[in-house]
């Protein structure tokens, strides 16, 4: 410990005493606080701002043949893995997210609803110019909220070919609820075609997977609705210019629907030990990253 006194005089501020663990360097802070009862003497206590080291991740993107949905399909991983590792961050402690890419391809990834210096968002053309192949992108910043968010490419159709995963933040406040253990259950899509030959037959026409068309023995009506109705209806929708049966762009005859990376033949389960079922808290992260679709889940 070294104490340095500042002596004073009755024209000069009153005497100031600094007690220093080393220096004075960047990072500490200093404390006034008043000594005794004399209010002419005061301390400045130098303390070290104690930051918490950062929180060190390492990402790498690669193309490769993956086996997902019951067969093989040209993927894109992070981390040899579709969806991408679990990211858990704890807010109020900063990050670096080493991101390599090691495809044939400029890539990136966006922190998808995270408070961050827009430098660090990962939007290529906007926040920066993209990671070209073979470079590492350092992404460093502090975080500033909790929540469950995602993360995914934002260059081209990357994200479609399996480059995204899930992020958790915990709170820096104690946790709201009491539990046993944390599922993270991700929703997505797959498909076995080329995310560009999907968008280009949209392109072309947007009911090009709906098999759900009109047809002729429509217009003359079923058991209740009679042809005039029938036509009516038809005329509402063409005014529209929708089909009664176009739900989604994209349906099952493409996608596969996956939960954390399992079809559903796949089977995810959220395993506990034998004797858990009857007193398991467990608490769930729902992530919904489908393209084309709608969520309704049901906890038994």
């Amino acid at each position: 410990m070294m104490k340095i006194i500042y002596e004073t005089s009755a024209k000069t501020p009153p005497l100031f005493e600094i007690d220093c663990i080393s220096k004075c360097p960047t990072g500490y802070k200093f404390v006034l606080a008043q000594l005794g009862k004399r209010r002419s003497s005061y301390a400045i206590r130098i303390r070290r701002h104690r930051r918490s080291t950062p929180l060190v991740f390492d990402l790498a993107i690669r193309e490769q043949t993956f086996g997902i949905a019951g067969g093989l399909g040209n993927a894109m991983t992070v981390n040899d893995s579709i969806p991408g590792p679990l990211l858990e961050w704890h807010e109020g402690r900063d990050v670096i997210l080493n991101l390599t890419n090691n495809m044939r391809h400029s890539t990136s990834i966006h922190w998808h609803g995270i408070l961050l210096p827009f430098e660090m968002d990962g939007v290529p053309g906007v926040a920066f110019q993209g990671i070209d192949p073979g470079e590492t992108f350092r992404y460093q910043f502090p975080v500033k909220q909790n929540g469950t968010y995602w993360y995914h490419s934002h260059t081209g159709l990357q994200e479609q070919s399996g480059v995204y995963g899930p992020l958790v933040i915990h709170p820096k406040a104690e946790e709201p609820v009491d539990y046993d253990r944390d599922y993270v259950v991700m929703l997505t899509d797959w498909t076995f075609e080329n995310p560009l030959d999907v968008m280009a037959e949209l392109k072309k026409m947007s009911d090009y997977c709906n098999y759900q068309q009109f047809t002729q023995a429509d217009l003359y009506g079923a058991d209740d609705m009679s042809s005039g109705d029938a036509w009516t209806k038809k005329l509402v929708w063409d005014r529209m210019r929708m089909m009664p049966t176009d739900i989604a762009d994209v349906n099952g005859s493409t996608y596969t629907y996956l939960m954390n990376g399992l079809h559903p033949a796949g089977n995810w389960t959220g395993l506990f030990n034998s004797g858990e079922c009857e007193c398991l808290y467990a608490r769930c992260y729902f992530l919904h990253r489908w393209g084309s679709a709608f969520v309704l889940a049901f906890i038994p």
